[in-house]
């Protein structure tokens, strides 16, 4: 799935991780750095918060 800005990610609307125990949302969760509003780092930190058991992210970072 793929979410325009991180304010409609599912993973970002619940106050606490939707998955199931046992289990993960996604193989692998891509965030851009700096995202529209929010740093991808951030995000990240605030879905481990939420005790979100995703175990592998990756962020991208623009080259200039």
């Amino acid at each position: 799935l793929t979410f325009a800005e991180p304010g409609v990610c599912t993973l970002h609307v619940h106050l606490r991780c939707p998955c199931p125990d046992g289990m993960v949302c996604s193989d692998l969760v891509i965030s851009d750095a700096n995202m529209f509003g929010k740093n991808g780092i951030d995000y990240i930190e605030q879905l481990m918060r939420k005790e979100c058991r995703q175990q592998h992210f990756a962020l991208m970072f623009e080259r200039t």
